[in-house]
């Protein structure tokens, strides 16, 4: 099991605002109505991007807090096959890896807080792997899930080969795929992966679980604190099961 999307906001010190330019939008006037700041992109490993921008200012007009969104597993390793599953210490390294690329270093009380989960989260996504004999037994499996599995309200729906559950939801949904043909047709990506990689995830299922800001709120996981006490394999077993 490993975490594999996190979209929060950190504490964070920067002089001024961190973001990639800003959108405005004026009246027949001429005079600014709002003014949205773009995400920045941090490049990490393999080029793989986090996407920041400022979140929250502090007395001064600095920035404290930033909006911190992606996948921090393929931004720190370069792939997401396999990982880290603790959410909070991969935020730790997340974090001091945004710092380090930036060239902005933190506060030690700042990076306190980091590790104590002193945060928000509006979406995690977290994935579980299963191995099968070939690509086309977990396309089999995909077919007969689409076929008989559902949600307490509702069917799956499917595109392509892909089988989504509580697909348009707010709280949370789940999908499952062949990772081994996502590697297909990502070929360009794929190919910076060893031989070795790309032969274990051919014949690989992927199921994940993503949860939504109001679902991380009613079971007060948007507080980051909070995954101390829980067990993310059995988080994500609860909701695919």
């Amino acid at each position: 099991m490993m975490i594999d999307w996190v979209t929060a906001k950190l504490p964070f010190h920067v002089p001024g605002r961190l973001h990639d330019g800003q959108v405005m939008s004026f009246d027949r006037h001429g005079e600014v109505k709002y003014h949205i700041d773009q995400r920045l992109p941090v490049v990490g490993s393999h080029s793989e991007k986090i996407h920041v921008r400022t979140a929250g200012l502090d007395a001064n007009g600095d920035t404290c807090l930033i909006e911190f969104s992606g996948n921090p597993v393929k931004f720190l390793q370069g792939h997401n096959l396999f990982g880290p599953s603790n959410l909070r210490d991969l935020m730790c390294e997340a974090w001091l890896k945004v710092s380090e690329v930036l060239g902005i270093p933190q506060p030690p009380e700042v990076f306190d807080k980091i590790k104590a989960g002193t945060y928000t989260l509006s979406r995690v996504d977290l994935n579980e792997m299963y191995q099968f004999r070939d690509r086309a037994e977990v396309l089999a499996w995909l077919y007969t899930a689409s076929q008989t599995s559902r949600t307490r309200n509702q069917g799956a729906v499917t595109k392509g080969s892909t089988v989504y559950w509580n697909k348009t939801s707010k709280r949370w949904s789940v999908k499952a795929y062949a990772k081994g043909q996502e590697l297909a047709l990502l070929r360009n990506k794929s190919q910076l992966l060893p031989e070795s990689l790309r032969l274990f995830a051919d014949p690989t299922l992927r199921i994940e679980l993503t949860l939504k800001s109001d679902e991380l709120r009613e079971t007060g996981l948007y507080l980051a604190a909070n995954w101390l006490t829980i067990e993310e394999s059995t988080l994500f077993h609860d909701y695919v099961g």
